[in-house]
């Protein structure tokens, strides 16, 4: 059909710079079909869907649902639209809060290695710490062997590498006290981890002394 008041597939997916597969994509979906078909299964589109099909673009590029879409445009109810929109802007909050938050971090770290790029090596540092909150890890016995030790530090550490963003954390190892200065003595440690209100552990214990060694730190009882 050569009518100057329909497009073709292909010409209105040039309009938009997009593929013929993804208005038959939306059309399979059921969310944008073309106005009729003829007799030889031929697609053809009306001036004013160019119009509906710029909302659905715009809003897959703000990363709407295609469920959502398809229920703005059923309805066209404008404060189902602006309910979309002011998801998208409590998502975008979140997102920028979450950046800052790395980018203070980054912050933090270059800052950490400054303070120690100068740090003499082969000395353990005594350092003092204000109280904190930390993650133990069950005991683990120096007669244990290697393989089985790092499953646990690694089953330890999950949360932080299981979460979708960067977390800061500070990680080390514990051990007694007593049995610290007195080498032969050592028998277990555990590994800890600095609490973080987004991760996800049991029972947080209180922790006041430390002993730093470089980037490590090693808990004293």
């Amino acid at each position: 059909m050569k009518d100057s008041r329909y497009f073709t597939p292909g010409e209105l997916a040039k309009l938009f710079g997009i593929s013929k597969q993804l208005l038959l994509y939306y059309d399979k979906n059921d969310i944008f079909s073309p106005e009729f078909v003829d007799e030889n299964g031929y697609r053809f589109y009306v001036l004013s869907q160019y119009f509906t099909l710029q909302i659905i673009i715009s809003l897959r590029k703000l990363n709407v649902s295609l469920k959502e879409i398809k229920a703005y445009l059923k309805s066209k109810d404008i404060n189902l639209l602006k309910e979309i929109y002011r998801n998208k802007q409590q998502e975008y909050k979140k997102q920028i809060e979450e950046l800052l938050y790395l980018e203070k971090t980054m912050q933090q770290k270059i800052a950490f290695l400054n303070d120690i790029q100068n740090l003499p090596l082969n000395q353990i540092l005594l350092e003092l710490q204000e109280e904190e909150h930390l993650y133990f890890s069950e005991d683990i016995s120096f007669q244990t062997p290697i393989k089985h030790r790092m499953n646990i530090l690694a089953k330890h550490m999950l949360p932080v590498f299981s979460h979708p963003s960067f977390q800061e954390y500070l990680m080390g190892f514990h051990y007694d006290s007593n049995e610290f200065f007195y080498e032969d003595l050592i028998t277990q440690y555990n590994v800890f981890i600095s609490a973080n209100s987004k991760l996800h552990y049991n029972n947080p214990i209180k922790k006041k002394a430390y002993i730093c060694a470089f980037t490590a730190m090693l808990i004293m009882e």
